[in-house]
């Protein structure tokens, strides 16, 4: 990552603030002892502060380049047909409703690139030896919750799929009602923290750390636990019961240290208001 102007600029200076001996710098015949005082001046717009500044100015936009560069490279990477990352850029592609052309260049495409049809928000994509698990899930407003794809969605996507995936290839769609969690926890706190207070960060910390999960990511109990102790005073947290199942199972199941999502994502059913599944305990 490149660094900015004036981080150049003050590397510039420090270093040469901690050079002690400057005789080097002039051309042959120069007055050792006016470039010493050039050198030294501490005006903000000395000949020799301004050339340090041109100089960082040009390193910067030179970093900036490898950057540019860099990311370009990167992102050529990831478009390699057949990986498990190239499957899901084309799974984001896909546009619901709209007919699929195959194109002079021996790839399909749209007509027109449509956001608002691009129904495919969150994707994870398993492979082994040929045959690849696809995970999707879909939202109905930006910020609102992962749902699953409805029966013709789902229709439509396996049916796009078939066409851009490889001769040869295997690739299975998966897109289910969230994964269920619950769970009876005890919060041992600092009675100096106001319990009202105390309680919104809790639940904030615990809807948080289940919305930063990425999407197919472990539920970990550790990390659960380490987001609640993060929350100024709490002091201990005591997990009396966590469970989790997915959405067409019968039956929770105990969840004791991790917790593989079938459909990628989770939902809490648990009333964390009730003091039953969020107790607050005084240590």
């Amino acid at each position: 990552m490149s660094r900015t102007i004036n981080e150049i600029y003050t590397q510039i200076i420090t270093k040469k603030d901690s050079l002690e001996d400057l005789d080097g710098l002039g051309y042959a015949g120069d007055d050792t002892e006016l470039l010493l005082q050039d050198l030294n001046s501490s005006s903000k717009v000395a000949v020799w502060r301004l050339w340090a500044y041109i100089t960082a100015v040009t390193i910067y936009f030179h970093e900036k380049l490898w950057d540019l560069f860099k990311a370009e490279v990167e992102e050529k990477l990831k478009a390699i047909p057949g990986t498990d990352a190239w499957l899901v850029n084309e799974c984001k592609k896909f546009q619901n409703g709209d007919t699929l052309f195959f194109n002079s260049d021996g790839t399909y495409g749209y007509a027109s690139i449509k956001p608002e049809d691009q129904i495919v928000k969150r994707v994870a994509v398993t492979g082994n030896f040929g045959a690849s698990v696809v995970k999707v899930a879909t939202q109905d407003e930006e910020e609102g919750p992962l749902r699953a794809l409805e029966p013709e969605e789902l229709t439509a996507f396996q049916g796009y799929l078939n066409l851009i995936q490889y001769a040869g290839s295997s690739v299975t769609v998966v897109s289910n009602d969230s994964d269920q969690l619950k769970f009876s926890i005890e919060v041992f706190h600092n009675a100096l923290v106001p319990l009202s207070t105390l309680q919104v960060n809790v639940q904030n910390a615990i809807n948080g750390y289940l919305a930063n999960l990425e999407f197919n990511g472990s539920f970990r109990v550790i990390k659960l636990v380490d987001a609640i102790q993060a929350v100024e005073g709490v002091l201990d947290v005591s997990t009396h019961s966590i469970q989790a199942k997915a959405a067409d199972a019968a039956d929770f199941i105990n969840v004791t240290r991790v917790y593989e999502p079938n459909s990628g994502y989770f939902q809490v059913i648990s009333d964390l208001n009730d003091t039953e599944v969020l107790k607050l305990s005084v240590e």
